[in-house]
């Protein structure tokens, strides 16, 4: 069992995963930058060239990776159906935009191996999204049979 014994640890797993990893891009991603902006003072560019741009759209698409992450690691820890959702929503958006840029990019391209080396990362992303849908539907059937406890209590 790849993460841990249930859903919730797998979740848990997964979050912690996440937020280590968007943690380490963004340490390189911010070298990074430090380190063109440091070479476009020494040209006496002033002016914000186009990988700087690149740059500081894939840090703030990590940040907002982390922060699902993150959302997503206390969802889990406060077992909230609404916070495992929206982790949930999101990726399944950016995997969605994830497909289709690679697909557009292996047709611009017309070189398959650009596709075929996105199928690992896309795969596992999707592996993620399932365990996560997974646990969101636990919690869910959980919430229903604890309202169907306390009626049966009630009566």
């Amino acid at each position: 069992m790849c993460c841990g014994n249930t859903l919730r640890a797998k979740a848990k797993n997964i979050a912690i995963f996440q937020i280590f990893g968007c943690t380490l891009v963004l340490l390189i991603l911010m070298g990074l930058l430090i380190w063109i902006n440091s070479e476009n003072e020494r040209r006496n560019r002033g002016k914000m060239d186009h990988l700087t741009k690149i740059l500081l759209f894939m840090i703030g698409s990590t940040v907002i990776g982390l922060i699902l992450a993150v959302v997503l690691y206390i969802g889990v820890k406060q077992e909230s159906m609404t916070k495992c959702g929206i982790w949930l929503v999101m990726n399944s958006i950016f995997v969605a935009i994830w497909i289709c840029a690679a697909l557009m990019n292996a047709m611009a391209t017309q070189d398959l191996s650009k596709v075929v080396s996105e199928i690992i990362p896309i795969s596992l992303n999707c592996y993620f999204l399932h365990i996560v849908n997974s646990y969101v539907k636990e919690l869910r059937v959980s919430k229903e049979e604890r309202a169907v406890q306390v009626v049966f209590n009630a009566v």
